[in-house]
């Protein structure tokens, strides 16, 4: 017998020992991305060398006042102006309601949750302001990891799961956050490793329900808010643990609850009020439009998460497509996340105060990444394929593009109205994307007499992309109710 030739080419042969490799070698490649990841976003970093604003002083100045004064108490850091080394030339006053955040009080405690400086104090330890960044890098370097995790637990593909967190990765808000002191990154954080843990088949186990316990307690203590994470969280747990087992999970619950009431015990002691919001005064006003805030979040011209994110587009495609697929996922992460995105919705500033675009939104947006692997997983034709190709490259090229141009770093220009782009696209290119898309104030106000018209056209264009997902879900066979027999049954034993 003579053998048999192969046909394959050298170009697909190469690509094939790739793939091959890639498999036995999972965690040297992971680990080679994160590392590579983490190196870009420090050199995006570096090279705009943003200064720090808004609330990014006060967490160091808490920091500062835990290395050198031992204290939660900022007074003598204000006083003494620690601050001017990385915020100089400025007169740093606290934030907060006067009535209960003042320099003429006994003590002056951060209006902010003391959660984010404590989780960088080892940052300040080594390196100061620096040291901090570099820890926030990090951080994001984490929740593109995570979010990997979370895409590749849902969609069963290692390979989707790349194409997902690697559309994260090039996205202009993302790479914008990353490295700056907010508490936003590390919500996502939370929310990406409560899923994971309480979506896993050890979720009752001891361990797994004190990680989860001490991962829900830090939350409360990095922002009050995140309470809304607390509650579905513990209140699914509880569901599926008495359902499959027959108990509730104790020690998440004990753990939890312990660091709620010591959480409240310290804001009593410092401020002498039990509303956590009372410390912010009118800072945390709400507003009465979230469907408004919602569209400006999305297409606003100078802020628009879908404007200037064009791959994340392909969530309103996947996420039909995952519901059809893994409907029980989605609807856990929508019952967990869903409280935050809605309280999003009521911010009064929508825009994110002096801060990167989208930082409110990195909070929660990476959780719904695996409708964007479901998506490239079902976009097979060519054509589709070169439209999701299209929008990656356009996603990658506006990020490039705003980091080589040194804009403010990916801070949206929120006082000013127009974002750094906006005004350059319309002086290189004469493109004028106010006029093509809506343009909110930041009052959430529609601009121009065309604006109600631009914005109803765009909504429109997205429920046609959205209706597309649903189109391509109802092309995916159903399961055969064998199948369905057998899930149910690994559930009952898991």
């Amino acid at each position: 017998m003579t053998k048999q030739k192969n046909t394959k080419n050298p170009t697909e042969r190469v690509f094939q020992q790739v793939i091959s490799w890639v498999k036995e070698h999972n965690r040297i490649f992971n680990i080679f991305l994160l590392l590579l990841s983490f190196v870009v976003m420090l050199s995006a970093y570096i090279y705009t060398n943003p200064q720090v604003t808004g609330d990014e002083p006060h967490y160091l100045i808490a920091d500062h006042a835990m290395v050198h004064y031992h204290t939660f108490d900022l007074k003598a850091t204000y006083i003494n102006e620690d601050y001017l080394t990385y915020y100089p030339g400025r007169n740093l006053q606290p934030q907060g309601d006067p009535a209960l955040i003042s320099l003429d009080m006994p003590h002056t405690y951060p209006m902010h949750g003391i959660g984010l400086s404590v989780f960088t104090l080892p940052g300040y330890i080594l390196g100061g302001k620096n040291g901090v960044v570099i820890q926030m890098i990090m951080l994001a370097t984490a929740v593109l990891g995570l979010t990997w995790a979370w895409c590749r637990r849902i969609t069963k593909k290692a390979s989707v799961a790349y194409l997902a967190a690697a559309s994260l990765f090039i996205c202009y808000f993302f790479v914008g956050l990353s490295g700056y002191i907010y508490p936003d990154m590390l919500i996502a954080a939370i929310l990406l490793s409560c899923l994971l843990l309480v979506t896993g088949s050890r979720y009752s186990s001891t361990l797994s329900q004190l990680s989860l316990g001490l991962i829900l307690s830090f939350g409360i203590f990095l922002h009050y808010r995140n309470i809304v994470i607390v509650v579905p969280v513990l209140l699914w747990l509880s569901y599926i643990t008495w359902k499959n087992q027959r108990k509730l999970p104790w020690v998440a619950i004990a753990v939890t609850s312990a660091f709620v009431g010591l959480f409240f015990f310290s804001l009593y002691s410092w401020f002498g009020v039990l509303n956590p919001a009372a410390p912010y005064g009118n800072l945390t006003t709400i507003s009465n439009q979230p469907l408004t805030n919602i569209a400006a979040m999305l297409l606003d011209s100078s802020r628009g998460l879908f404007v200037y994110n064009p791959i994340l587009l392909l969530l309103a495609v996947g996420l039909p497509i995952w519901y059809k697929l893994n409907r029980r996922s989605l609807l856990i992460t929508l019952l967990i996340a869903g409280p935050t995105m809605g309280m999003l919705a009521f911010f009064s500033q929508w825009t994110g105060g002096a801060a990167p675009t989208g930082r409110y939104i990195v909070a929660f947006l990476p959780v719904l990444l695996p409708g964007i692997a479901f998506a490239f997983d079902h976009l097979t034709s060519l054509w589709q394929r070169v439209v999701a190709i299209i929008l990656a490259v356009t996603t990658a090229a506006i990020t490039t593009f705003a980091i080589l141009d040194r804009f403010t770093f990916i801070r949206y220009d929120t006082y000013k109205g127009t974002s750094g782009l906006v005004e350059e696209l319309r002086s290189i290119f004469n493109i004028d994307i106010e006029k093509i898309l809506p343009t909110f104030t930041n009052n959430t106000e529609l601009m121009g007499q065309s604006g109600p018209l631009r914005l109803v056209f765009w909504i429109a264009v997205l429920a046609a992309i959205t209706w597309y997902g649903y189109y391509l879900s109802k092309k995916i066979p159903r399961k055969k109710d064998s199948d369905r027999r057998k899930i149910k049954a690994v559930r009952r034993t898991t």
